[in-house]
């Protein structure tokens, strides 16, 4: 005999309350199933539910980000800080720096170890240790550090702070969203029960078959057995990440269904005995699940851990050892291309294993050729490339009376180009080809001033110019 079952899920709790305010707006002005309290409360609440299960799936999705792109981050970095550490210490042993040179880092002053820098938190205070110690090391006659140099170790360790902050605040964002979803939990239980109640008393004179038809049309759940036996679980990535859109087959009863935005599942109402679970999704290893026992009386969880069946690029990209956004990174043979964002870093998702060449390029910059870069299923593989400039940069410094000069042009009018200087006199000119310019300063009430400069590939070269008054 079938019988009602409560709703056991935050997606039965809402299609249950979807269900019921759909239909009730379906039914003529003059038919009262439900009272009015009861309406108005449960229009309120699937419309706030709906609200905050969307907030908790976008902060979710938000976090994930947010670890993923950490986590793409965090080998690099621990490797610079290593080796950033090492290389002073070897230093320190070579007798290029004292001993007592240790403590502007916060180090053992006997040790030449490297400390446990095993997690987020320690290379977090490691690496602030060395932003700030290493300066002052320099400034107090230190000789600076080279390979990695302290700007070298910060385009790795700046930008994953970042991300570490950022799935910080994520993940508070996901768990504020989950609590508020958790205190509307029981209040609309007790509402989708009242609304049950109120439809079943409704359609009571009809006979047993075709109340329960009717009241299913306003979200009634009902089994078909008292001893209810289920299956439900949970479908992740190798990473514990929720898998949603796979899809669940129990395979001698030819039930099938979908894993939800939390990678959720289950069935309900399955007769116990044996049975074989087969786990599909695009991208991922099919899973095959055998002689999986539903019990009577009980619910049986399986959780599911699918492997990609693509890899993952991530790429790091610098212009003497400064992040550079736009560059395209190339799997020709794939026909994949990403390009770097504002701090230099691009993730390429989906490859398919094997092993690959890899272009790097940019307008006005060499490109770089990275061979046998190997992608393996389910793995991130990190390369990193510094692209050398094929055009060089001119700053302009102008001053008037010796004060910096804020809107004066600057100009190159064999090119032609220009620019307009800031409140403090300083002009920047780039991508320029290698030659030797004449660069022109003016402005308003002010002598022009000429001069010559040679311009080198990858380099920075500068001018001063100081106008006089007119008259």
């Amino acid at each position: 005999m079938p019988f009602k079952r409560p709703c056991r899920s935050d997606d039965e709790i809402i299609a249950a309350l979807t269900k019921a305010v759909e239909k009730h707006g379906t039914m003529a002005v003059d038919v009262i199933v439900l009272l009015v309290a009861t309406v108005t409360g449960m229009i309120l609440t699937q419309t706030t539910l709906s609200a905050q299960l969307f907030q908790r799936l976008t902060a979710q999705n938000a976090y994930s980000r947010a670890t993923t792109a950490l986590n793409a981050l965090r080998d690099n970095t621990r490797l610079y800080l290593s080796h950033f550490i090492q290389s002073f210490n070897m230093g320190v042993a070579r007798g290029l720096f004292p001993e007592s040179d240790r403590l502007f880092y916060g180090l053992d002053i006997h040790s030449g170890s490297v400390p446990d820098i095993s997690s987020d938190d320690k290379m977090i205070l490691w690496g602030n240790r060395i932003l700030t110690g290493d300066p002052a090391r320099v400034l107090n006659g230190g000789a600076a550090m080279d390979m990695p140099t302290k700007v070298q170790f910060a385009a790795y360790f700046d930008p994953f702070l970042l991300a570490h902050t950022a799935q910080l605040a994520a993940k508070e964002d996901y768990e504020t969203a989950q609590q508020a979803v958790a205190a509307s939990r029981a209040p609309a239980m007790e509402l989708i029960t009242k609304i049950w109640g109120e439809v079943e008393a409704y359609y009571s004179n009809l006979d047993p078959s075709a109340k329960r038809t009717k009241c299913k049309e306003w979200g009634v759940l009902y089994v078909n057995s008292a001893t209810d036996n289920s299956l439900e679980g949970k479908v992740t990535d190798t990473n514990n990440n929720p898998v949603a859109g796979a899809v669940i087959n129990v395979e001698q009863l030819s039930l099938s269904t979908n894993s939800n935005s939390n990678g959720e599942y289950s069935f309900a109402s399955m007769s116990a005995g044996n049975y074989t679970l087969k786990v599909t999704k695009t991208g991922f290893q099919e899973k095959t699940i055998p002689n999986l026992t539903i019990e009577s009386g009980a619910t049986t969880t399986i959780e599911v851990q699918l492997i990609s069946t693509t890899g993952s690029l991530h790429a790091i990209i610098t212009s003497s050892a400064q992040p550079l956004a736009g560059a395209t990174i190339a799997i020709e043979s794939l026909a994949l291309t990403v390009s770097t964002a504002q701090d230099g870093t691009a993730n390429m998702n989906g490859v398919s294993p094997g092993t690959y060449v890899v272009t790097i390029s940019k307008p006005n910059f060499v490109v770089q050729t990275l061979t046998g870069i190997t992608i393996n299923a389910g793995g991130t593989t990190n390369i990193g490339a510094d692209l050398v400039s094929t055009t060089g940069t001119l700053i302009a410094n102008v001053y008037s009376q010796g004060l910096p000069l804020g809107g004066a042009t600057v100009r190159i009018d064999a090119i032609p180009v220009q620019v307009i200087t800031g409140n403090d006199g300083i002009g920047r000119l780039e991508a320029l080809p290698p030659n030797t310019y004449y660069v022109s300063a003016q402005a308003p009430g002010k002598v022009t001033v000429s001069n010559s400069i040679a311009i080198s590939a990858n380099q920075t070269a500068s001018l001063t110019f100081d106008l006089p008054q007119i008259g």
